[in-house]
C-alpha cells in the first residue's frame, strides 16, 4: 500500500500535468464563438421581426386597396 504522501505527490503531479494540458482549449474557443454568433443572429431577428411584420401589413393594406384592371 501507498503511503498517504506518495498519493499526495501522484495527485498534485496529476493536477499539474491537467492544468498544462491545452487539448480541448481549441474546442472551448469554437463553442464560445458559435454561441455569440447564433446570440448574435436571435437578437437581430428579435428587432428585425417585429419591423417586418409591420411593413408587411402595411402593404397588404396598401395592395388590398388597389383595383385589378382587367382589359
Amino acid at each position: 500500500m501507498p503511503s498517504p504522501m506518495a498519493s499526495i505527490k501522484s495527485y498534485i503531479a496529476r493536477l499539474a500535468r491537467f492544468s498544462n494540458d491545452e487539448t480541448g482549449a481549441v474546442t472551448v474557443d469554437w463553442v464560445v464563438v458559435t454561441a455569440g454568433v447564433v446570440g448574435l443572429a436571435i437578437a437581430i431577428a428579435t428587432v428585425l421581426g417585429s419591423e417586418s411584420i409591420e411593413h408587411s401589413e402595411r402593404m397588404v393594406t396598401v395592395m388590398s386597396s388597389q383595383g385589378i384592371k382587367s382589359y
